[in-house]
């Protein structure tokens, strides 16, 4: 039964960790974040997800069942819609963790 257990997992960039050309590549609009959700959403260990983008950050949070989920989640936000997202900066990022158990 463990291995279905949810966890809330959180993965972003900031103007701590990225410049300010990589934050506006990264970055979505209100009109995108839909179409990202739901583009992380079919990721099948992912049950809910939110994209937050402001002008100094831009964070993932999902929950999932499993930790992997992070780098398909961010792999497919990258994507979607396709821009010149670098997916490294998510994964070397300090803000990519479990959040909590659920």
């Amino acid at each position: 039964m463990e291995e279905n257990r949810k966890n809330l997992y959180l993965a972003g960039i900031s103007h701590q960790c990225a410049d300010s050309q990589m934050l506006g590549q990264c970055g979505v609009s209100k009109d995108f974040t839909q179409i990202s959700e739901d583009a992380i959403l079919k990721i099948p260990e992912v049950s809910e997800t939110l994209v937050l983008s402001t002008c100094n950050r831009v964070e993932i949070y999902l929950v999932a069942t499993s930790q992997d989920a992070i780098s398909k989640a961010i792999d497919v936000f990258c994507k979607s819609p396709p821009r010149d997202c670098n997916a490294q900066e998510f994964e070397k990022s300090p803000t990519k963790k479990q959040v909590k158990m659920l």
